[in-house]
């Protein structure tokens, strides 16, 4: 018995096909709770180009995990939604951090303290406004070494934010090479 096997490359040949079936599918513009369409949970179709290639790339001639095309495609877009929205979102974090010059790099913060003395008005402990009236104001400003501000864009930089929601499509690969799904069949042996 000859048992077909299915790759990522049949279910999806070209990207036009990819996204059709992804924005046509339940977990494209998904509602929310509320029953409001919540856009942030779908990825541009510059990131839907760009995840169809990664996922080529990474998993273009793997075999399936699900005997079922359509159980396969579920598969692939539930965990776009469940992960897609923050890798499109950490993938345009990254690209700002990239995009910083030194000047904004050593930039540090600022720290007010203000300080009054008999402004006539009653002190409310339950409010976080600020109080209108001071006598007094203490600042501090805080400027970075280059060397620091380096190292900290080199550790927000670090993580792979692309090879991370990429490996989270593996479970719906088969793991073992060479393995090939397929009914299992026990015959008994003849006695004699």
């Amino acid at each position: 018995m000859e048992v077909k096997t299915m790759k990522f490359s049949d279910v999806w040949d070209d990207l036009v096909k990819f996204q059709n079936d992804y924005k046509t599918s339940t977990f494209y513009d998904a509602k929310t709770v509320g029953g409001t369409t919540n856009y942030h949970n779908s990825l541009t179709d510059d990131n839907i180009k760009l995840l169809f290639a990664l996922l080529v790339a990474k998993y273009g001639n793997n075999t399936v995990a699900n005997s079922s095309r359509e159980q396969f495609k579920l598969k692939v877009f539930s965990i776009i939604f469940q992960y897609g929205p923050t890798w499109q979102k950490e993938l345009q974090v990254q690209d700002e951090l990239r995009s910083l010059s030194i000047d904004e790099l050593i930039q540090g913060g600022k720290t007010v303290y203000n300080h009054a003395f008999n402004d006539a008005t009653a002190p409310s402990t339950g409010s976080l406004e600020e109080i209108a009236y001071i006598n007094e104001q203490n600042t501090q400003n805080y400027k970075k070494s280059k060397l620091n501000a380096f190292n900290e864009l080199m550790l927000l930089l670090h993580k792979n934010v692309t090879e991370t929601f990429i490996q989270r499509f593996k479970v719906c690969f088969v793991g073992m090479v060479g393995f090939v799904p397929g009914p299992l069949y026990v015959d008994e042996e003849e006695e004699e």
